[in-house]
């Protein structure tokens, strides 16, 4: 994995203005609601969580050492596709959460985590923490698609309490299916 472009969150107000995110990742990465529900309604189908086996990605180590300082111990750490209804990747993310947390509010992980949180209408919070333009033979594989891949990362905050980190790699193929929605 080399990460061609990293963006904190800081700078991203400047990035924006100086046009170097087209507008259709724009929309797509800086959304604060639910990005299950916006690929359902983008896409027109359902989305799905297929759980990953294997570690497919690995946060860069300063990264790592940084959120393991946020997120209490004992950890868990999350990795799932979201697919569609035709089986397609769209979203390789990657979480790691408090352990009580996860038990506490996320009874059936096996459904898309903003599925997740509109049902249980708790007060959560995203802090975004940054935006990357990464490369990934791995992820090129999977999706199958050249890279790079645009990457979210953010902190999932509640009652002032973080309860995850979360990083999203989107498929380029997500335009492909909204491309008629934003060039109409």
């Amino acid at each position: 994995m080399i990460s061609v472009l990293s963006l904190h969150y800081t700078y991203l107000s400047n990035v924006v203005s100086c046009h170097i995110l087209p507008i259709e990742w724009q929309i797509i990465l800086f959304s604060d609601g639910s990005l299950t529900r916006h690929l359902e309604i983008l896409l027109g189908e359902f989305i799905y969580v297929k759980i990953q086996a294997k570690n497919l990605w690995r946060l860069n180590p300063l990264l790592e050492k940084f959120i393991y300082s946020q997120i209490p111990y004992p950890r868990i750490k999350r990795e799932i596709w979201l697919t569609t209804e035709k089986n397609v990747k769209v979203i390789y993310a990657i979480s790691l959460w408090n352990n009580k947390a996860l038990y506490k509010h996320f009874k059936n992980r096996n459904i898309p985590l903003g599925k997740i949180l509109i049902e249980s209408e708790l007060d959560i919070h995203k802090q975004t923490y940054k935006i990357e333009l990464i490369i990934s033979s791995n992820l090129e594989k999977q999706f199958k698609r050249q890279g790079p891949f645009w990457s979210r990362s953010y902190f999932l905050i509640h009652s002032k309490n973080i309860l995850a980190f979360v990083q999203e790699i989107f498929s380029p193929q997500i335009l492909e299916y909204t491309n008629l929605y934003f060039h109409v």
